[in-house]
Formats: structure tokens, sequence, C-alpha cells
């Protein structure tokens, strides 16, 4: 299992609302992207690696560093990646406040080994819910 926590970075051109980007060739990954979209608070969008599109949305990282996990892109233009990707997302459903806490320097490496954790096993986990 490996554990990697990047930086933020920049989208070219800002979303209108939240996106968050997935593995749609993962049927866990789509389950939990469907999932965050139909309970957010607010205006979500997901949107699948195949339909990403070009130019606008996480041009800071190789096509091996976006097929690396979820990422989430923000009005304000900051691209959240891996654990914190997920806990960014949180705090946009009901109840997902407390997310914030995984931010937290002390904290953010139970965040990112949970992340790695999952991920690892989401074919198996894809399997569990018949995706």
């Amino acid at each position: 299992m490996r554990i990697r926590s990047r930086a933020p970075t920049a989208a070219t051109r800002p979303p209108e609302i939240h996106v968050v980007v997935y593995d749609d060739g993962c049927g866990f990954c789509r389950w939990c992207a469907e999932a965050m979209v139909r309970h957010a608070r607010r205006p979500l969008r997901s949107v699948g690696f195949s339909e990403l599109p070009v130019g606008d949305w996480l041009t800071a990282l190789a096509a091996d560093e976006i097929a690396a996990g979820v990422h989430l892109i923000a009005p304000s233009g900051r691209e959240y990646h891996g654990g914190q990707a997920v806990t960014q997302a949180a705090r946009l459903l009901r109840g997902g406040r407390l997310a914030a806490a995984f931010d937290l320097p002390g904290l953010a490496w139970i965040r990112d080994a949970g992340y790695a954790l999952v991920a690892s096993q989401r074919g198996r986990l894809s399997r569990v819910l018949h995706h």
C-alpha cells in the first residue's frame, strides 16, 4: 500500500460548481461519486476520467497521477487529490464538516493511510457492491 499526499494544484479554468473527478472504470468509485452527488448539500457534479475536459482541470498532473486517485475541483480553482479530495468532498455532504478534522496536520496521515487502504481494495469493494 502506497501512501501519498499531494499538495493542491490550480485549475486552468475553474468549474462553476464543485466537481469530483473519479475512475469511471471502477464500480466502487462510480458508486461513491454517485452517492456524493446524491447527498451533497451544495451543487456537486461528477466527471469520470474518460469525460475529463482536456486543458481545463488537473493540467499540473501527469496522466498516471490523474489515474492514481480521486480529485475534487472547487469553484475557487483549487484542485484536491486523493484523501484530501475525499475530505473536501465530504464537507459538501450532510454531517461532512467533521471530515475537516482529518485535514489537520496531525491527522492528515490517518486520512492518507485510510484513503490508500480503501483505494488498494477498490476492485474487491466493487465486487461486494456488484458494480
